[in-house]
């Protein structure tokens, strides 16, 4: 009887284990499933760390998928819904804006055809920052690598706009008779230009990488980024305001003072800017409540600078078109 009990007692342990061993792989093949689910959103500590963002916990796309999984995913919502559908319309936007401006400037009757070229420039830069942006945000689930390519090209972007802004600041409403050699040469203008343009893509490609587990030397480099090459932008605008007079004759002399309309957008663009650049670099709210915000943050979180973002572009661009 003993002899017996001991060979039930084996085969129920038997029995046991092979459903042990069934049930691990029926999850094993369940998991798997799941992962292959195009809708399935992923927690952070399920993908690589190159596609992880700070505080951000859940909501994160399937990694390493194709181009058209990744057109495909536009439709989905995501952690990266509104970043997407944001820059895309905002590019669609400025095309319409730019290209019905530009047509008017290019006919011959036009009283102002002199400023096709800068307003060419400043199209050429607004929409390729939100072109690029639109781009990164689609495919950035692509693969760890295209991760880090398509982020660069967004922050490189950043910089062409800041560059062809300040060209057309500078080229058609600089002021004169400052006894500022920056001022006085081209070369000189758009060397600073270019180099603070650089010194923007730099310290953004570094922060994602180089500062991650330094959080207060990541934002201050985040801050600075964006405002080095905004620098660029608002330089002339801010000595024509600020110093100059438009009824000058032998000493600084700018048209902005007396342009009320112009001088309106001019502060409300570093307004925007300003509150803009501080909020994206500090990453505020979701830094102080990280997990809380991360589906709600398709809609809240990257709203209040972008939105902040758009606005300092709009003024920019209503600007140069009462130039």
């Amino acid at each position: 009887m003993r002899s017996k009990s001991t060979g039930n007692d084996e085969g129920k342990a038997s029995h046991i284990g092979n459903n042990n061993v069934r049930n691990s792989k029926d999850q094993h093949i369940n998991r798997n499933n799941n992962y292959d689910k195009p809708n399935r959103l992923f927690n952070r500590d399920e993908v690589s760390p190159g596609f992880r963002e700070p505080y951000i916990i859940r909501g994160y796309r399937k990694p390493n998928v194709s181009f058209k999984e990744s057109l495909q995913g536009i439709f989905r919502l995501n952690n990266e819904t509104f970043n997407i559908w944001s820059h895309v319309l905002a590019t669609l936007y400025f095309i319409v804006r730019y290209s019905i401006l530009l047509l008017e400037l290019r006919k011959p009757e036009s009283s102002q055809k002199d400023f096709f070229y800068p307003m060419l420039s400043s199209a050429i830069g607004t929409c390729t920052v939100f072109g690029m942006s639109s781009i990164a945000h689609i495919f950035n689930s692509k693969s760890e690598h295209m991760h880090s390519v398509f982020y660069f090209l967004d922050y490189a972007g950043i910089s062409i706009y800041t560059y062809t802004s300040g060209q057309v600041m500078y080229f058609y409403n600089r002021p004169i008779n400052t006894g500022w050699q920056v001022f006085e040469s081209a070369s000189l203008y758009t060397a600073i230009g270019a180099s603070l343009s650089f010194l923007s893509t730099f310290l953004s490609c570094l922060v994602k990488y180089a500062f991650k587990r330094h959080k207060v030397y990541g934002a201050m480099a985040r801050v600075v980024a964006v405002f080095a090459g905004w620098f660029n932008t608002v330089l002339s605008l801010v000595v024509g305001v600020t110093i100059c007079t438009c009824h000058a004759v032998t000493t600084c002399q700018s048209f902005l003072p007396c342009n009320d309309t112009m001088v309106s957008h001019f502060k409300r663009h570093c307004f925007y800017s300003i509150a803009g650049g501080m909020i994206y670099g500090s990453r505020l709210p979701e830094r102080l409540l990280p997990g809380k915000f991360d589906m709600i943050a398709v809609f809240t979180i990257p709203i209040i600078p972008q939105v902040l973002q758009y606005s300092a572009n709009i003024t920019a661009f209503w600007s140069c078109s009462i130039l």
